[in-house]
């Protein structure tokens, strides 16, 4: 084991020039000569990249809803507005701050911001089957097999096809984690590395550590990893030290950032979705034996390196290395309960290391002989052939691939910003990604995400629900007047999800306030969703001493449905047969004047008392006497046998 562990010691020193030539040539990847081994690692790598890339084209649509939290809060950064969700206070709803900023930066470059964290993820995941041919240096056909079948389990793996391109930050999380891995091995024969040796490594675990806040665990744990390879030396002592500065420079720097700008010493997903109870033990155990099961030809490579690490002492020290990687974040994951979204988000950096990890055993036989490379060769074809098969076939997989739900937050933000934008009305949301993300405008995330006071009011019972969707505080939000509110989706619900919803809708001031209207959108798909606006605010009843407006849409009843017109304008299409009503309307006591604006005339009923009705046809104004307490009900419905498109009601006061 040599102290220094120098590269490119087989380049004679008498030939300096040939040295930095061979080093430049590649890249120091490949030290030493270039050779057959050189370009057959480059054309294996360049084959398995390609073969991803093919790959992940499953997932075109795979987009979930908070991976448009990262887009918003990149897009308001590239707009001025700072590292910001809403307008008003400042809160870290984003728990991936080094993707978001390389999201914005590659958005303020190409222009195309939502594409860029599905190009970011996969190339972050491609990079590490060249960092897999670097680690094991293929000098000969033995070494060349074993980070072949590495990088094939990697891009083969269902979760990690899906999640590099999901948009949010397991891509970045697997490229920094598999070069973490691929970096440390060298280290491992190492007692006293130079700078320019350990220092990729510990800048990777620092990217790690700013890519999540959790990412600190990696830089623990890859410590204790070669700790117990090196078998608690005392160079291993200095040298994980060494690692751990930058890593922790990254951390304090992002807690200093986080304390002065937001005001907090956690972020905001913090208070949102961790909690410590059984409840939490028990999700995370099925989600961790779920997750492994599908796994299954994998976990049982790795098993054949740690049989064939009883042979070779360097097999013992990379897998004690990756191992405690391994362990460490399965017991996190553990702990915490597991994650809601499809196809097993949080075990792909446990599935970045077991590929890492399979790698052992393939070396460790190959090199047996010359008969065994062959043998092996054949084995691990079947082995990734029905991983393959494994992961194809893989629930996880088809959940992933029909999880587009959100997508329809595209068509409602788009419809609801181009018909308020000039009012910007407020904007409150269960689901807290793609539909405020293409809304643009002020939103409140009722499920506290993004949201300080619902994040720090936390329920007593939390940690026994739906990981995330536990907080609510419906006064709280009655008490901003929300103009606009969308329960559970993008295409809103009759009737709330979740705790805040419900403790709003049982309030008796709500039916008072709000009024349910379904929404029809155009662009670029139809949609109908189902929205309660606010009958007095921003997009509602606007009032005057002598003008009372209304909005069309707030006239919403049987055959009706309000979308955006091509007058720009929100419009309500009542059928025919169908009515449009608006009911208690209270106005100041006199003689009013009903005016409708409608694409044709159509049939008004004034209700003051039961059996106080005015009727007319909307081509005349229509006079009415308006007495103290009696407030009035306004119905509508076509005159003729066409749809009717109705803008505005408005009521002005005689002279």
């Amino acid at each position: 084991m040599g102290s220094d562990c120098q590269e490119g010691s087989d380049v004679p020193a008498r030939h300096p020039w040939r040295r930095a030539f061979t080093r430049c040539l590649s890249a120091r990847i490949f030290p030493g000569s270039l050779r057959f081994w050189v370009t057959a690692s480059v054309v294996l790598t360049l084959a398995t990249v390609q073969l991803f890339w093919i790959l992940t084209t499953d997932f075109h649509e795979f987009f979930p809803d908070d991976s448009f939290i990262s887009l918003r809060y990149a897009q308001r950064l590239l707009d001025g507005q700072g590292l910001t969700w809403t307008d008003g206070e400042r809160v870290e709803g984003y728990s991936n701050l080094l993707f978001v900023l390389l999201t914005a930066a590659g958005g303020w470059v190409f222009g195309h911001l939502a594409v860029v964290p599905r190009v970011l993820g996969a190339l972050a995941v491609a990079s590490v089957v060249p960092a897999l041919f670097r680690a094991f240096r293929p000098s000969r056909m033995s070494l060349l097999l074993a980070p072949l079948v590495a990088g094939l389990f990697l891009v083969l793996s269902g979760p990690i096809q899906a999640w590099s391109v999901a948009g949010l930050e397991q891509g970045l999380v697997v490229g920094a984690l598999g070069w973490a891995l691929c970096l440390g091995y060298p280290l491992l024969e190492c007692d006293h590395p130079r700078a320019r040796q350990w220092l990729p490594l510990s800048a990777a675990l620092a990217a790690l550590v700013l890519t999540r806040p959790d990412g600190i665990l990696f830089t623990a744990a890859a410590g204790f990893g070669l700790l117990l390879a090196r078998r608690l030396r005392p160079p291993a002592w200095a040298l994980a030290v060494k690692l751990a500065s930058v890593p922790a420079a990254a951390m304090l720097a992002q807690l200093v950032f986080r304390r002065l700008y937001y005001q907090e010493w956690v972020p905001n997903t913090y208070y949102a979705k961790v909690a410590f109870t059984s409840t939490r033990l028990e999700q995370g155990w099925v989600y961790l034996a779920d997750g492994l099961e599908a796994n299954r030809v994998l976990l049982a490579a790795v098993i054949l390196s740690l049989v064939a690490a009883f042979f070779d002492e360097t097999a013992r020290r990379r897998l004690a290395y990756a191992g405690a990687l391994f362990a460490v974040w399965a017991a996190y994951v553990f702990v915490i309960g597991g994650d809601i979204f499809p196809h097993h988000r949080h075990l792909v950096p446990l599935i970045c290391a077991l590929c890492v990890m399979s790698a052992e055993g393939v070396r460790v036989i190959a090199s047996l002989g010359r008969l065994a490379v062959p043998a092996v060769a054949v084995a691990a074809a079947v082995a990734l052939l029905a991983y393959h098969r494994d992961n194809r076939r893989d629930d996880g997989r088809r959940a992933a691939r029909d999880d587009t739900w959100h997508l329809s937050g595209l068509e409602t933000g788009i419809m609801l910003r181009a018909a308020f934008e000039q009012q910007r009305p407020l904007l409150a949301v269960d689901a807290a990604g793609a539909m405020p993300y293409y809304y643009r405008l002020p939103v409140i995330d009722m499920l506290g995400l993004n949201d300080r006071h619902i994040a720090h009011h936390r329920p007593k019972d939390i940690g026994n629900g739906f990981i995330g969707h536990e907080l609510g505080d419906g006064a709280y939000v009655m008490s901003r007047k929300p103009d606009i509110i969308a329960f559970h989706n993008p295409l809103g619900r009759v009737q709330p999800m979740w705790r805040g919803g419900w403790e709003m809708f049982n309030d008796p001031q709500f039916a008072k306030l709000y009024k349910l209207i379904k929404f029809k959108t155009r662009i670029p798909r139809e949609f109908f969703a189902d929205f309660y606006m606010r009958l007095d605010g921003r997009v509602g009843i606007t009032r005057t001493s002598d003008d009372v407006r209304i909005p069309g849409y707030l006239f919403h009843k049987t055959k009706t449905v309000a979308q955006f017109g091509y007058a720009g304008t929100m419009i309500l299409e009542i059928a025919p047969g169908g009515s449009g009503e608006l009911a208690s309307i209270p106005l100041e006591p006199g003689r009013w004047i009903v005016r409708v604006d409608a694409s044709q005339p159509v049939r008004v009923s004034v209700i003051r008392k039961a059996s106080n009705v005015v009727e007319g046809l909307s081509s005349a104004p229509l006079e009415l006497d308006v007495t103290p307490n009696a407030p009035v009900t306004i119905a509508v419905r076509p005159s003729g046998g066409d749809a009717v498109a109705l803008s505005e009601i408005n009521l002005t006061r005689a002279r």
